[in-house]
């Protein structure tokens, strides 16, 4: 159980960075799209060569941060289905062995009331066949050596029924 719990931790914090790398390729997707659209403007205004080769520059810088940011969110995204689809199979392999366990458990438990059971039944066959036979026989003195065994009369009697 600890180990799962610890598992989980490491889930969330797999899932937390994966979705850091997700904000982060947000982050410079519309920082690009930004810069894109103000080198637009500048293009189709008059504007000075030197702002539209810097624009164009930080354009460039922005398209490789995009491509940066989207190769490490998709690495994480790998990353974390992978250990997602092993912890499931370990979680799945775990609850299989406990289930199979359970049931064995089951059965011995069952299996040994079950010979109770029959140890008892027995027994009491016995007993009935004994005190039928000292009824019939009328024989005093084995009646009252199954009273020394701690029966009463009363008992002896219900036994016999």
């Amino acid at each position: 159980m600890k180990d799962y719990i610890r598992l989980l931790g490491a889930v969330k914090a797999a899932i937390a960075a994966r979705e850091s790398a997700l904000k982060a390729y947000n982050h410079a997707a519309g920082m690009l799209s930004s810069k894109q659209e103000r080198l637009e403007k500048l293009r189709s205004g008059a504007a000075k060569e030197e702002k539209v080769s810097a624009l164009q520059k930080e354009v460039a810088e922005a398209e490789e941060q995009v491509t940066l940011t989207k190769a490490e969110y998709e690495t994480i995204v790998t990353r974390v289905d992978s250990e997602m689809a092993r912890f499931q199979t370990e979680k799945l392999h775990d609850f299989k062995a406990y289930c199979v366990n359970f049931i064995k458990l089951q059965i011995e438990y069952s299996e040994r009331v079950q010979a109770s059971w029959r140890e008892l039944l027995h027994i009491r066959y016995k007993m009935r066949g004994a005190i039928s036979s000292l009824h019939a026989l009328g024989c005093r003195r084995a009646f009252n050596r199954w009273r020394h065994v701690g029966m009463s009369r009363d008992e002896i009697g219900r036994a016999h029924v």
